[in-house]
């Protein structure tokens, strides 16, 4: 059984996105990340923000993304 609990007030939600710097980002600029699963982050955020993006395999196994337009 839970212990419920009244009157304790909800903390603020704190959105800390590492890819909130995508927004600064201008056609040619890149970052580095560790595989698909940021990859799709990134290629989702990049959506909202109405651009397009590329992304290529580095030789350290990374992935490289690109702001293509």
């Amino acid at each position: 059984m839970i212990k419920i609990e009244k009157n304790i007030p909800m903390p603020e939600k704190k959105s800390i996105s590492v890819y909130a710097g995508m927004d600064d980002m201008n056609i040619g600029d890149s970052f580095s990340i560790l595989g698909n699963r940021e990859y799709n982050t990134a290629y989702r955020r990049s959506k909202r923000l109405g651009f397009t993006i590329a992304v290529r395999k580095q030789k350290d196994g990374s992935l490289r993304v690109w702001r293509t337009s």
